[in-house]
């Protein structure tokens, strides 16, 4: 039957001869297959040519490797020796046990210890490298990082001993191949079940080799590549729960700005628009002045952007990173903006023009298997750009503008899949580096919709761009007969060259409160190119606007003071208690005008003990302090005299 048993050992025994082959030669179960199919005449022609005629080649040479497994008490269990590849032969690794003297790994040890295991032991807040093979751990270890592997590869997850790493912080260095794939999986359910502090995982670089690992690296990338992934965010973290009542404990901070009102400190945020809107030379004005802010204290008035003003607190060093304009513009268009050279005294970084770059910028792209990976660039490259000028100028840059962001990715922009990862990175660049990130794309070609203009408007591929940023904007060339209205209403001539200069935009997205509300309208500098806002001019030949807005705070004053206070809703449908001359907009039109009303601080919420309904009430009014009650407010009809007892008298309320 082919069964065998060595009495003297205990559970020794086996079913058939190649096994029993096995056995005595010590070598695996399809080494002896392969070796014992060569003497079958019959099948001997359809031996693939590949196997090894010699499967026990590595007997007769010295191991060019050797590694010691150690456990926590300084006893060494077995080595692991290694045979490169030589004389046709492929690559060999044994296990050797001193104790029995046999190549085998101890049969009475429940779980191996993993390798470098004194080290570990010995420094309790060194993070940890954990990869696939003993020869990476080596790589690791020269690079001067704390590594460990498993003896035995993907198999031996489950028979090893991962103890020592709870509460650790571990970094997961995989091959670049589906064994690595299934590596990384298995290792990260292994360390969740044994509560490793954190789990970071490296990013492979982009265009490496299948098989690629941490051996392969050169040594300076290696340290980098490291360094990079135990700074980037965990993929996995003990006890992140935090209660909300620890952090409401205290005061909440203030909201810190770059453009005061519009853009936010250390957000990734997005500009998008038609070719020619000026959106790139309002990025480098945006940068010029973030660098030069220091220039303005005198004046005692911030730089003014398309935006709004640089906020005092958002002075630093910027950076310009643009694939569309080569160094000739940049240079024609920096004189343009800023003819006194006062960048000349501070930190404004360009890379500009890929013909100029000896680099590739890409900073994502995608494998056969169309997953979403990382470049070097994105991992290494750009984080290094960060760290030199750091150490060059004392701190990270306050703004950092990637133009256009389409063009570094390889892949199509309207794939969501490769638009939400570089999303993430850019978000989690941010605030590793409290920097700006500023991503200037276009949008689609069609016109926008002559209703809703801003709701038309979109950056131009997946949504993923809008949705996963944390503001955008939008510029957009308006409707001839939009523009000639515009360039009267400030006075300008109407003449194809002004009609050319007429860009509108505005806000598309916005995740904190006070941000620019309603549509900007913009005339270029016919010199620089450059966006001037004119949205306040046109408001200043246009009363009529000004003083709706007048009338209206008035009428909600009023109502609060007669005890009628007004909700939202009760603005149009009570027009006998609003006063004479006051004209209110469709449904949608008057809910932005609240809201901007809001956020100028000139009306506000309230909500009425004893009552759902919010109400609205001016600031210091009775029912925005409080001082009035629901028991207060009047039933019946709104007071004939209201407006006869509190008169408009024009002007700002």
């Amino acid at each position: 039957t082919g069964k065998w048993n060595d009495f003297a050992v205990e559970g020794d025994e086996g079913g058939d001869f190649i096994s029993l082959w096995a056995r005595v030669h010590d070598i695996e179960q399809h080494e002896a297959l392969a070796f014992c199919s060569t003497w079958e005449s019959d099948n001997a022609s359809s031996v693939s040519h590949s196997v090894d005629p010699n499967p026990l080649w590595w007997r007769d040479h010295l191991p060019d490797r050797t590694w010691d497994y150690w456990d926590g008490n300084d006893n060494m269990m077995f080595q692991v020796y290694r045979w490169n590849t030589r004389d046709g032969h492929k690559k060999e690794i044994r296990p050797w046990c001193p104790a029995t003297g046999r190549w085998e790994y101890p049969s009475d040890l429940k779980l191996r210890p993993l390798l470098n295991l004194p080290l570990i032991l010995g420094d309790k807040h060194t993070p940890i490298v954990l990869v696939g093979g003993e020869k990476c751990a080596d790589a690791v270890y020269q690079a001067g990082w704390c590594s460990t592997t498993c003896a035995g590869g993907e198999s031996a997850i489950d028979k090893t001993d991962y103890s020592p790493l709870a509460d650790r912080d571990v970094i997961l260095w995989a091959d670049n191949d589906k064994a690595g794939v299934s590596w990384l999986s298995k290792t990260m359910e292994v360390l969740n079940e044994v509560g490793a502090a954190s789990v970071y995982v490296v990013e492979t670089p982009w265009g490496v080799t299948d098989g690629w690992d941490a051996a392969d690296a050169p040594m300076e990338l290696r340290a980098e590549i490291l360094k990079a992934a135990y700074t980037s965010k965990p993929v996995w973290r003990e006890a992140l729960e935090v209660y909300l009542a620890d952090i409401t404990a205290t005061e909440p901070p203030p909201r810190e700005w770059l453009i005061k009102g519009a853009i936010p400190r250390n957000i990734a945020a997005i500009l998008v628009g038609q070719g020619g809107c000026g959106k790139s030379i309002a990025a480098l004005d945006m940068s010029i002045k973030v660098a030069t802010l220091d220039e303005y204290h005198e004046k005692g008035k911030p730089p003014e952007t398309f935006l709004g003003p640089v906020d005092w607190d958002a002075r630093g060093p910027a950076v310009f990173i643009t694939l569309e304009d080569d160094v000739n513009e940049i240079h024609r268009r920096a004189m343009a903006l800023d003819p006194e050279r006062l960048h000349a005294k501070y930190p404004v970084i360009v890379l500009a023009g890929a013909e100029e770059m000896d680099f590739d910028p890409v900073l994502i792209t995608t494998t056969k298997d169309r997953v979403a990976v990382l470049t070097t660039y994105a991992t290494v490259g750009l984080p290094r750009l960060m760290e030199r000028v750091k150490a060059k100028e004392g701190v990270y840059p306050k703004l950092l503008v990637i133009d256009p962001t389409g063009d570094f990715i390889d892949g199509p922009e309207d794939d969501s899949s490769i638009v939400k990862p570089l999303m993430l990175y850019f978000r989690r660049m941010a605030v590793k580096y409290q920097c700006t990130i500023l991503l200037v794309g276009h949008t689609p070609k069609a016109k926008p919709d002559r209703n809703d203009p801003l709701g038309s408007i979109s950056p131009r591929g997946s949504g993923a761009w809008a949705a996963n940023s944390r503001a955008a904007f939008g510029l957009y060339r308006p409707l001839p007969e939009s523009s000639r209205t515009f360039l009267k209403s400030i006075g300008k001539e109407v003449t194809p060259a002004n009609i050319a200069r007429v860009v509108f935009g505005g806000r598309l997205k916005e995740n904190q409160p006070g941000v620019l509300h309603g549509v900007r309208k913009y005339l270029q500098d016919a010199n620089s190119g450059l966006l001037i806002d004119m949205t306040s001019s046109v408001r200043e030949e246009i009363p009529n606007e000004a003083r709706t807005f007048d009338l209206l705070v008035h009428a909600i004053r009023v109502g609060a003071l007669v005890d009628k206070p007004f909700t939202v809703a009760e603005l149009k449908t009570r027009n006998d208690a609003l006063p004479p001359g006051l004209q209110l907009p469709g449904k949608n039109k008057l809910s932005v005008w609240i809201t901007e009303l809001k956020d100028q601080k000139r009306i506000k919420s309230c909500r009425v003990s004893g009552e759902t309904h919010k109400f609205i009430d001016v600031p210091g009014g009775p029912y925005a302090t409080g001082e009035k009650l629901a028991s207060d407010m009047l039933t019946g009809d709104f007071p004939d005299d209201a407006y006869e007892q509190y008169p408009f008298e024009g002007g700002t309320t």
